[in-house]
């Protein structure tokens, strides 16, 4: 890696947390610093499920208590790609207690608890149909109002689906979260490459809660503790991990140290130095953090003279960044290589090793290793291979912004980023077509990093067009002038 490489992703990263020196370094082992991730039941933001049988098969819908009047709105909820209606709990909790609605979230075709004949149909035409259906056996003949609310490929859908002559009707708002034609296009190019950087296999439920923090996909704790185990199955079973967590027990063995990185270097597995500690301290240290880095199944061994894993900070003298492919097929290319020897104390303080049979990967996206755990502990995998969606893509996006704009119903659209508009849409917003607002301080899942301010702009939405009243917590809110973007 040249030098400049080196210096431009030292100038991504944020800031370096200052750390003391000597014993306190052995403290994130101790059970007082280490973070529970434990799942969470999603029966304490829902208050029941049904499952609805349609043509195509049987779809989970999640739904808060009924609203004090049959006439209240439905908040239809669409997840993204991977996700299921999990993924809205910590939502539900939070706008019930803003208006009178109903939450109803429903989990996508090939997604969640959701079985149908064709669950590989992931076509935008038949993710609507299936919208359509759902909402009709739900409601028969006459809907309540409801409110279309989709994230991501949810989001797509909801577009769409506001436009079915179905449905259209009984449509009264469409709220789209963090999806726009332009970006999304442009990002599919190297969609199959972030994928390639997710793991395959978990070794546990808490396992997977943590990867998904540290990894950034979530970046609220309470929220990934209850969506995560309705995306991954139990390879034994074949069942989804929800089944399994109001039996679950919480594991007791030390975990690897908490600090970890969020951003393009999020995965890429860091080890602190400190400078000012003596040579004993720091091979306590090292040994410690070894031990916890073993019950990981990551392993690192460390060279006083050479160190390839690399110290993100500026004063690191040397910065490699490892890969590892999460795909068997590219295994030969890139992998990590364990060297641990019970009979060498040397090789106790194990390190990373990169082995790479070819030069062509040397900008390649660095990415976490291919399971989390090994062996047979990879006891979880993911509910659907999104890298096999990938012929539906364009077909989610393409349109995207036109159809958006176009539909008859009040549309609201929130981002987590202001450069994330294409031109169309700044054209349209600029034109008041549309509500918009710009959430900060999340990350792509923006409905589960801050429920509690897409709720209130979802409820000021809602309220500003009339479609409910607030409750009596949401009165003191202010909710209709909820700042804009």
């Amino acid at each position: 890696m040249s030098s400049l490489q080196k210096s431009i992703m030292k100038s991504k990263l944020p800031p370096r947390v200052p750390r003391s020196s000597g014993i306190a370094k052995l403290a994130p082992f101790g059970t007082s610093r280490r973070k529970d991730y434990s799942p969470v039941s999603w029966k304490q933001y829902f208050d029941n499920n049904v499952d609805v049988e349609t043509e195509a098969g049987t779809f989970r819908v999640y739904m808060s208590p009924e609203p004090d009047h049959p006439s209240r709105p439905r908040i239809f909820t669409l997840h993204g790609g991977g996700y299921s209606g999990l993924s809205w709990s910590l939502f539900t909790e939070e706008i019930t207690n803003m208006i009178h609605c109903q939450v109803v979230s429903m989990d996508i075709r090939g997604h969640g608890e959701t079985k149908v004949m064709d669950p590989d149909d992931l076509s935008i035409e038949t993710l609507v149909r299936d919208v359509e259906q759902v909402i009709q056996k739900l409601y028969d003949e006459e809907p309540p109002p409801i409110i279309l609310l989709g994230h991501s490929m949810g989001g797509a859908i909801a577009v769409r689906a506001a436009h079915s002559p179905v449905i259209e009707p009984f449509i009264h708002g469409l709220a789209v979260i963090d999806v726009v034609e332009g970006t999304a296009m442009e990002s599919l190019a190297s969609m199959q490459g972030f994928l390639r950087g997710r793991p395959t296999h978990f070794k546990s439920i808490e396992h997977a809660i943590e990867w998904c923090i540290r990894s950034g996909q979530v970046r609220n704790l309470e929220s990934a503790k209850v969506s995560m185990p309705s995306q991954i199955l139990n390879v034994q079973t074949g069942k989804l991990a929800i089944n399994e967590v109001d039996t679950y027990k919480k594991e007791d063995a030390p975990r690897a140290p908490e600090p970890t990185r969020h951003g393009p270097h999020a995965n890429c597995i860091t080890e602190e130095s400190d400078e000012e500690s003596d040579t004993s301290e720091a091979s306590e240290a090292k040994l410690a953090r070894t031990n916890s880095l073993n019950e990981d199944k990551l392993i690192r061994t460390d060279s006083k003279e050479d160190i390839e894993c690399s110290r993100m900070d500026s004063t690191s003298k040397d910065t490699k960044l490892i890969r590892t492919d999460s795909t068997n097929s590219e295994n030969e290319d890139s992998a990590l290589v364990r060297l641990d020897s019970s009979e060498d104390a040397e090789a106790s303080n194990s390190k990373l090793v990169k082995t790479d049979s070819t030069e062509k990967d040397q900008s390649a996206t660095f990415a976490v290793p291919n399971a989390v755990g090994d062996g047979a502990s990879m006891k979880y995998k993911w509910r659907i291979e999104l890298s096999r969606t990938e012929r539906h893509w364009e077909g989610w996006f393409g349109g995207l912004s036109s159809a958006f704009l176009h539909t008859r119903a009040p549309r609201l659209l929130l981002l987590a980023s202001v450069d994330g508009l294409d031109r169309e849409l700044t054209v349209g917003q600029m034109q008041g077509k549309f509500q918009m607002q710009v959430l900060t301080r999340c990350g792509h899942a923006v409905h589960e990093d801050t429920p509690g301010e897409v709720a209130r702009v979802v409820a000021s939405f809602i309220l500003r067009h009339r479609l409910t009243t607030p409750t009596e917590n949401g009165e003191h809110m202010h909710l209709v002038s909820a700042p804009g973007c």
